[in-house]
């Protein structure tokens, strides 16, 4: 998932797709992912805006109650790093910030944090409790952001002045190697069914962040990011003449071979006048053209592709 500013949690890499007018030719505009068995693990939709400077854990009190059957654990913890890093230099003057507030569910499959400058709520997938698909999850997000939308009127906050939207699915492929995974990544290629129990023995660890390259590209941004559940860690690969000169490598025995994460992240910045849900869907429909692309035919059936 995004950490508090936008990075990966992990040592990842970073890949910028510029988008044009068409989101790609295999993608059915706001349609699920056409998968029985699809390999995504967790997704997370956040709604990322200003800080809402009056916003205190208390005013959300109506929604611990009108949440408490589905999400009857809650806790607060220390704020996360605000998305604009001109927010984490300023000192709160007259009251401690607002913690990040979490309502979970009871086994934690599913949670929501709230803090004051973003809403997201977050899924976690096994094979018996599998994704339902995009559309079931939006109208269960855009409910709750709703409910909370009507929480900040109750209480007298300011409407939020919204920026973006994020969406995020981490994809578990079991006995596939991070290193090779990684490589095909980056090298553009698509991911085979038959890498699966391949080992390559090894991996490296590379940290890049490429930005766009121009600011009037449509509105979406997709990251990439490959991450060794194995004992290596995070891994990911860029050609030598992309690492930046500081970055930090290293290497390490990998040779189990174990399970790989890769997550595909999409972004779409909010202008004025703009629909944040649309927006959403746009970054989804975006992805799910990228998932789409990343992975061959063979690897797609196996995975149940309708």
């Amino acid at each position: 998932m995004y950490d508090d500013i936008g990075q990966y949690r992990t040592v990842v890499l970073y890949e910028q797709w510029r988008m044009s007018g068409n989101v790609g030719a295999n993608t059915v505009i706001g349609s699920d992912a056409p998968f029985s068995r699809p390999p995504i693990s967790e997704v997370n939709l956040t709604i990322w805006f200003d800080p809402i400077r009056t916003l205190a854990s208390l005013h959300l009190s109506s929604l611990r109650t009108a949440w408490s059957a589905e999400f009857p654990k809650v806790e607060e913890k220390a704020p996360l790093a605000p998305w604009n890093l001109a927010d984490a230099i300023t000192f709160v003057d007259d009251k401690w910030p607002m913690p990040a507030c979490i309502f979970a569910a009871t086994e934690r499959e599913k949670q929501i944090l709230i803090q004051s400058d973003r809403f997201g709520l977050t899924w976690y997938f096994t094979s018996q409790n599998q994704y339902p698909g995009f559309k079931a999850l939006s109208e269960d997000f855009n409910r709750r952001y709703r409910q909370f939308e009507a929480a900040l009127q109750d209480s007298g906050n300011e409407e939020p002045e919204l920026v973006r939207v994020t969406i995020e699915y981490e994809n578990y492929l079991d006995l596939f190697d991070s290193n090779l995974v990684a490589r095909r990544v980056v090298a553009g290629e698509q991911i085979l069914n038959s890498d699966r129990g391949v080992i390559t023995g090894g991996t490296t660890a590379v940290r890049k962040n490429v930005h766009p390259s121009a600011e009037n590209d449509l509105n979406v941004t997709l990251l990439v990011g490959v991450d060794s559940t194995g004992r290596g860690g995070g891994v990911s690969y860029a050609s030598p003449e992309d690492v930046d000169p500081g970055v930090t490598q290293s290497a390490e025995d990998d040779s189990e071979g174990r399970a790989t994460l890769l997550t595909i992240s999409g972004r779409a910045k909010i202008d004025k006048g703009d629909d944040a849900f649309e927006c959403m869907r746009r970054a989804h429909d975006a992805s799910h053209a990228l998932f789409l692309e990343i992975f061959d035919d063979s690897l797609k059936s196996s995975w149940g592709k309708k």
